[in-house]
This record gives structure tokens, C-alpha cells and sequence, in this order.
């Protein structure tokens, strides 16, 4: 046991400093070694005598947290010793993830010769009341395309699909989906559950429109300014210098306490930072870095408490148990996130920012998540769309594209809403392949969690926030490396993955 533990320290203090040299990378544009890391990293895994131990360890008779501990570690360890091939092919996938992703951040999109902020950006599709500039806004986001496509994009996706046959996997979308302990076969039912709803998305979305725009549709680069119309508050500006006095209160208020965590926060935006939100783990029960680009809008504090919440539940695990904090799903994590994200819009959190005003804001927020509900659709198919770049043999840029058109007309419904899709802007696609399922499948968890705590409690989960609190950091934060994700939504909401009553209730659009 002492060789395991310390393979397991030794594997720690590596992520730890790789984790650190990513905070650099993504706050500063500054790489102080990140691939130098992942080939310390890849030779410890490497090690024959280490894969010895790790193999030996696994085969012990072990009680079930250390079975899962040691299933972990071999996982870890495994896929370096496929092959040569393999390990080259890793190799050369690190590197140039890393020279695409330092691209993507550091790229700043121009209109007229002027460069903008994704702020800006943001601020242009809610608040413009031109369509054609906003549109023009909107498509300000493909410019990052045709730069991806030069810098080798096309070949990462070559790379991708080539390790995973050396990796004896028939795609790196399952390969991908494996080491998320899911099966993809899952994901051919979500297809179909969006597909046979189009007509009641069309029909949600036609009557957004007319009420709002007096058009019969919604063009993608109108989303932001109807919610904009619906509820002002969200792009009223804010003072975010004591901005953590508000988080803490809702934190709080569900039994979980900021004060005393080490989670650094650098929140506002600057040259060559990334204009993406992050939460960097640098190590489980230790340490956690957040980074922002805070314009001082309100919908700051949506991010703001999103990233938090990443840092509390990561903060929250055992430090000494760092087998176990291997197996945390980043679908309980971003689903936890996103329920603290979307607290930004309770009237207690409301009431801390706009006074005596809020029960207004309240009403105009609710109408607000009634749209955002609807776009579910357009973030399972975005994370369809990142699947299939693997599952098919896009070669070309316009191969790209029309695998984008194509994806959008079977869950969606839709046509091309210009000459050229917005795809590059999503930093998904380089950094963290496979990777958007997390997002809504961490939310359908937490719409399962909010009715299981109500049947158990006879209590709206928010009349009892600190027993939702403790629902949460109980039976489903503490245990959450203990299990692969489906087994442990099965453990909580007494029955299998599925998200047609999720997507049923994203549809009931209020008026």
C-alpha cells in the first residue's frame, strides 16, 4: 500500500503543477511548460515498474472504495502502455491541443478594424435594437474559424481519430465517453427525443417571436436581445468590487461556507487573457483558481457563482483521498455548478443586489429562464455535433460546416442561418473534446434531485436550502468519486439516465 500511495502522491504533485502552468497559460498567455507536464506525466504513467504495482494493487483482494480506487488508477495508467504508436500519437494530440487553445484565447474578434471583447460582443446581441447589427455580431464569431483550420484543426481531428483505433476503440467519441464511464449508444436515444420534439420547439420559438419581435422565428443572433427585452436586469451594470460578499450569503444559505476555502479569483478581463470562465482545480481539498472576464453587468454573477461552486464541491473532497477524487464525474460537477449559477435568479440572491426592487426583477428573471430553457435544445446540439466531427471523415473546412448544417437540421429543424456557422468560438472543440454532455447532463441530474428531495422531504427545495444543501454535499458531492455517474444517478434518483421529461419541462415556456 505504501508504493500505491506514493504512486498516487506523485501523480497528484504532477497534476497539481501542470494545473498551475494551465492557470499561466489561460490568465497570462504565457506557456511556462504545460507539455513539459503532460510528458512528465506520460513517462511516470509509462514506467513499467509502476504499471507493475498499479496492476498487482488492482488484482488484490480489495474492499469496494478500494476496488474502485485501484479500477481508477489502472485506467490511468493503461492507456500508456498500448503501444508506441499510441503514446506518439498522445504526444503530438498535447502538443498542438496546446497551440490551438493559446490561439483561440488569444484571439480577439474585429468589426470595422476594431477589435472587440466577447463582452462586447455580448453587449452589441443584447442590448442592439438593429437586427443587422446584431447579426453582424453574431457572425463576428466565425471569424476564428478559417485560424483554426490553419493552425491544424483538421489535423487534431486526424490525430484524435487515429489514437483511438491505436487505443483499440472504434472512435475517440467512444474512447472519450469510456473514460467518462458512459456508453454512447446513449446518446443515438437523445437524438431522437430532440428530433421528435421540433414541432413543439418551433412552435415555443414562434410565439417568443411574435411576442417579442413581432417576426415569426428567432434568429440565433436574436436569443440575447429578446431575453435582453424580457428582463433588462440581466445586462444592468453592477459594481463587482465587493463581488464575493454576495456569493458568500448564497453559498451559505445551502450549508456551504466560502470563508476559509483557498480559491483564488481573477475576474476581470485583460490582453491575451482567455474570455472564457474556468474553474482550475489545482488540487482536490486544497486549492482552486477561478478565472472570469467580469465586464460589471449583472449577468456576471451567473458565471461568478458557477465557477464557485466548481471550487466548493472540488474543496469540499477528502485531500487525502486522492484514488477516490479521480472518479468525480464532471457531470455531478458542472451540474452543481450550474444550479449555484442559476441561483443568480432567486429572489434571495436578487434582493442582495437590487434592494427593495427585486420581486420585479424576480418576475423578469423567471421569463428570462423560460427562453434560456429552450436553447437546451441547442447545447445537446452543439454536444452532438462535437461527437460526430469524430464519428465521421470531415477532412475539409466545408466539411466541417456542413456537418454543422446537417446536425442542426436533424435536432433542431433548422436551416442555415448564413453563409458560414458559427462553430470555432467554442473552445470545447480543442481543449475539452467530448466534454459538453457534462453540462446538461449534470442539469437533468439536478431537475431529478429537486423532485427526489421533494418526495423525501415534503418540502420545495427552496424552502429548505440547507437540507438541499446537505442532499447535495451527502448523497451526492462526498460520494461522487465512488461511482460511475450512471450508477450514482441511479443510487439517487431511483432510476436510469433519461431526459425527456427534461426536455418537456424546457419546453413550457411562460408567458
Amino acid at each position: 500500500m505504501e508504493q500505491i500511495t506514493k504512486i498516487s502522491d506523485d501523480l497528484a504533485a504532477l497534476y497539481a503543477e501542470g494545473n498551475r502552468r494551465q492557470w499561466a497559460l489561460f490568465t497570462t498567455g504565457f506557456d511556462f511548460g504545460v507539455q513539459e507536464i503532460n510528458e512528465k506525466l506520460d513517462a511516470y504513467r509509462k514506467d513499467k515498474n509502476n504499471f507493475k504495482i498499479v496492476s498487482e494493487y488492482k488484482n488484490r483482494d480489495l474492499d469496494p472504495i478500494e476496488q474502485r480506487g485501484a479500477d481508477l488508477l489502472f485506467k490511468e495508467f493503461q492507456w500508456n502502455h498500448l503501444s508506441e504508436r499510441a503514446s506518439r500519437l498522445k504526444k503530438e494530440i498535447n502538443e498542438l491541443q496546446i497551440q490551438l487553445v493559446d490561439l483561440q484565447n488569444k484571439h480577439r474578434i474585429q468589426i470595422g478594424g476594431i477589435d472587440y471583447t466577447s463582452s462586447q460582443i455580448a453587449e452589441i446581441l443584447n442590448k442592439d435594437p438593429n437586427q443587422e447589427r446584431r447579426r453582424e455580431a453574431f457572425l463576428s464569431r466565425t471569424q476564428i474559424n478559417r485560424k483554426l483550420i490553419d493552425g491544424g484543426f483538421l489535423k487534431l481531428l486526424d490525430l484524435r481519430r487515429e489514437y483511438a483505433l491505436a487505443c483499440g476503440r472504434k472512435d475517440f467519441a467512444s474512447l472519450k465517453l469510456e473514460t467518462d464511464e458512459l456508453n454512447s449508444e446513449m446518446f443515438n436515444s437523445f437524438v431522437e427525443e430532440c428530433s421528435s420534439r421540433i414541432s413543439v420547439l418551433k412552435e415555443k420559438e414562434s410565439q417568443i417571436a411574435q411576442e417579442s419581435l413581432n417576426e415569426n422565428w428567432i434568429e440565433p443572433w436574436d436569443f440575447s436581445y429578446i431575453k435582453n427585452l424580457f428582463c433588462s436586469f440581466n445586462s444592468q451594470p453592477v459594481d463587482l468590487v465587493n463581488f464575493l460578499e454576495p456569493l458568500k450569503s448564497v453559498f451559505r444559505s445551502f450549508g456551504f461556507d466560502l470563508d476559509g476555502l483557498n480559491i483564488t479569483f481573477d475576474i476581470f478581463p485583460r490582453k491575451n487573457k482567455s474570455e472564457w470562465g474556468y474553474n482550475f482545480i489545482i488540487e482536490p481539498g486544497v486549492e482552486s483558481r477561478v478565472l472570469t472576464n467580469a465586464g460589471g453587468q449583472f449577468y456576471d454573477y451567473w458565471i461568478l457563482l458557477h465557477e464557485a461552486a466548481h471550487g466548493v464541491h472540488y474543496l469540499g473532497l477528502d485531500k487525502n483521498k486522492k484514488l477516490i477524487n479521480r472518479g468525480v464525474s464532471g457531470m455531478v460537477s458542472e451540474g452543481f455548478a450550474n444550479f449555484f449559477g442559476n441561483l443568480a435568479y432567486s429572489k434571495e440572491f436578487l434582493s442582495e443586489i437590487f434592494g427593495q426592487g427585486f420581486n420585479e426583477a424576480y418576475i423578469a428573471f423567471k421569463k428570462l429562464s423560460s427562453v434560456s430553457d429552450l436553447q437546451a435544445f441547442e447545447l445537446i446540439q452543439q454536444t452532438i455535433f462535437d461527437q460526430r466531427l469524430y464519428l465521421s471523415e470531415v477532412s475539409t473546412m466545408n466539411g466541417v460546416e456542413e456537418l454543422v448544417w446537417q446536425t442542426r437540421r436533424e435536432l433542431l429543424g433548422k436551416e442555415p442561418y448564413a453563409d458560414e456557422p458559427v462553430w470555432g468560438h467554442l473552445i470545447h472543440h480543442t481543449s475539452v473534446p467530448i466534454y459538453l454532455h457534462n453540462y446538461f447532463l449534470g442539469d437533468v441530474m439536478c431537475e431529478k434531485m429537486k423532485e427526489v428531495f421533494q418526495r423525501r422531504s415534503g418540502q420545495h427545495w427552496a424552502e429548505d436550502p440547507k437540507g438541499f444543501g446537505g442532499f447535495w454535499k451527502d448523497e451526492v458531492l462526498k460520494p461522487s468519486g465512488r461511482y460511475p455517474f450512471p450508477e450514482l444517478f441511479e443510487r439517487v434518483c431511483g432510476e436510469k439516465i433519461s431526459i425527456g421529461s427534461y426536455l418537456d419541462k424546457c419546453l413550457k415556456y411562460e408567458e
